[in-house]
């Protein structure tokens, strides 16, 4: 797959993006040799990530966004060890990946909205601490 211009502006990417991607590939480039640049500049990173997401099937941006929740799980769960929210929702997703079924589907919804709660829970949480005492933190 070849990235344009027309692809990003197609995409709705950022105008700085466009431009920046217009400039160093006036012709266009291949998708890996663009990306591969992309990531190679932290401040490109993200752009990389936004980019790839958007010319993923379902399925495949389903997987990605099991795998990346997956690496950062053990972080939520070090701080809350009793909370198997987050992780019941990437076995859900899991599921929908294997099996993209209505009740699959409606069962990853629930779990996604009970590990978010889990997350915003914890977000409150950690304001409120940081309001009661934060000169210390």
């Amino acid at each position: 797959m070849k990235i344009t211009r027309k692809k990003l502006v197609k995409l709705e990417a950022c105008h700085e993006a466009v431009e920046w991607f217009s400039e160093k590939y006036p012709k266009g480039v291949e998708l890996i040799a663009g990306l591969k640049d992309m990531i190679k500049d932290d401040s490109k990173f993200e752009w990389a990530n936004w980019f790839i997401v958007r010319v993923m099937t379902r399925k495949q941006y389903l997987r990605y966004a099991v795998y990346a929740a997956s690496q950062a799980l053990h972080i939520y769960e070090e701080k809350h060890p009793n909370d198997d929210r987050p992780r019941k929702a990437i076995q859900a997703a899991r599921r929908c990946v294997k099996n993209d079924t209505k009740e699959n589907k409606a069962a990853a919804g629930a779990a996604w909205a009970a590990a978010w709660a889990a997350m915003a829970g914890a977000g409150d949480a950690s304001g409120a601490a940081w309001a009661a005492d934060g000169e210390n933190w």
